[in-house]
């Protein structure tokens, strides 16, 4: 995690065991251990970390939701009902709502243009449209205004899960994975640029990029990627228990371990990821594997199809549409944001910083307008 801390320290080891109150924690810091795990023997790590707090109906009462099942008949049902719905071919039915969802975002950031912009003002508007996107989608329920009962006792609810370091997946971490692409883009305006001028070679300024224009922008999909790698939604990821004994590579794993694939570690192997700095061009070399941030085996995240789609779209229409750019002092000098990292979210959520949104011409102020 990047934060800045002077007791944390990196332990160099792919693996590493501890016990809190006497229950195992295993930590796999690397592709080739999560992989043999949680990929190979994953019927001896389906099982799911339940904490009392989450799944106790006096609490939170999580536990029939899908992340927290154990891997019994009511998941195995679960997942094939994902399954069914959010696979590859599925998940391109959602394509016409998320454009429209899309262009409503655009037209609310270009209301945002005459002023400066917080980082919370836009996860605020991000996570509009990702609110909108699902509940449509899911239940056909249509968000008219950021002041539906229902978004802002949502919005409430968030907070205080992250606040308790629990993340309320889909729509959260969709949502701050948008605010760190914004904040890359800025941060590097020359990819900000050679995306601008690969949307325009490709398509032009008189339309809206879609997801058919999506062959076209292999320069786009890289950023997406490193930014997916950069800084990845759940950095722990999900906690896996083991469901019976093993052995690996001569250390015992006893029932009942709490078995943690460490996305944030292995999305820094250095053997795989030469300097962890932002650079999409390593996607250039086809020996540089794609980010596993989704998870691993049979617990894998079932929207990743659904996430990946939604994720272009927005990262193309806004760069087609506006120039992101640092801001000024009064002095006339560049405040250059930070890249660390808050501590009150269950998802890693950038430290507040502002940017100056702008459309990029007159004519894509009248695309904007006829989006949606």
């Amino acid at each position: 995690m990047p934060r800045e801390h002077n007791n944390i320290i990196i332990i160099f080891a792919d693996t590493i065991s501890f016990r809190i109150f006497g229950t195992t924690i295993i930590v796999l810091n690397s592709t080739g251990v999560a992989h043999d795990l949680l990929e190979k023997r994953q019927n001896l790590y389906s099982n799911r970390y339940r904490p009392p707090m989450v799944v106790s109906p006096k609490l939170m009462d999580t536990q029939g939701f899908t992340a927290f099942l154990n891997s019994n008949n009511l998941w195995k049902k679960h997942r094939r009902a994902f399954s069914t719905r959010l696979n590859v071919q599925s998940a391109a039915e959602f394509r016409p709502l998320q454009e429209k969802q899309c262009g409503l975002l655009l037209q609310r950031l270009l209301d945002f243009c005459t002023s400066t912009q917080s980082s919370n003002e836009l996860l605020r508007e991000f996570y509009r449209t990702a609110s909108s996107i699902f509940l449509d989608s899911i239940y056909g329920y249509e968000l008219k205004s950021a002041d539906d009962p229902f978004f802002v006792n949502v919005v409430i609810l968030n907070e205080h899960l992250a606040k308790a370091a629990i993340p309320s997946r889909g729509s959260e971490t969709s949502t701050m994975t948008l605010v760190w692409f914004v904040l890359a883009t800025v941060l590097h305006p020359e990819v900000q640029a050679k995306v601008q001028q690969e949307i325009d070679t490709a398509i032009g300024s008189n339309r809206l990029p879609t997801f058919s224009d999506r062959p076209n922008l292999p320069y786009l999909e890289r950023v997406l990627l490193e930014v997916l790698r950069w800084r990845p939604g759940i950095p722990l990821g999900a906690p896996h228990i083991s469901n019976g004994e093993d052995e690996y590579r001569g250390y015992r794993i006893p029932k009942g371990a709490i078995v943690i694939g460490n996305i944030w570690a292995t999305t820094r192997e250095e053997k795989i990821y030469h300097n962890p700095e932002f650079n999409p061009d390593r996607f250039l070399d086809p020996k540089v594997p794609h980010p596993l941030v989704f998870g691993w085996g049979s617990r894998i995240c079932p929207g990743k199809h659904f996430f990946r789609e939604m994720f272009f779209i927005e990262a193309a229409q806004i760069l087609a549409v506006f120039k992101l750019q640092k801001l000024k002092d009064e002095k006339g000098q560049v405040v250059e944001p930070e890249t660390r990292v808050t501590a009150d979210s269950g998802v890693p959520r950038p430290i507040e910083f502002k940017i100056q949104i702008t459309p990029r011409s007159s004519q894509h102020v009248e695309l904007i307008h006829t989006a949606a």
